[in-house]
């Protein structure tokens, strides 16, 4: 079954099928999502907060520094070369 993301625009539910985005560009205060189909969507508002949470979670390479929590177990910046 596909994933969906339920929200509301307006009073105006709807349902977006995040099997069929092929692409998220981020922007301050919006999302754009570009579906399959060569169309888009803009969500924004508290969705875009709620949409933005969703897709980070499954977001397979996200650093901890993206989500505001900095793990510098992993920095090679004082390795001498």
């Amino acid at each position: 079954m596909a994933n969906f993301y339920y929200g509301s625009d307006s009073g105006q539910n709807y349902w977006i099928n995040l099997d069929h985005v092929s692409f998220v560009n981020p922007e301050e205060n919006r999302l754009i999502l570009k579906m399959l189909g060569n169309f888009a969507l803009v969500v924004e508002g508290d969705d875009m907060s709620n949409l933005k949470q969703v897709l980070w979670n499954q977001t397979l390479n996200r650093e901890k520094s993206e989500l505001g929590e900095y793990d510098n177990s992993l920095s090679t910046d004082d390795i001498p070369i």
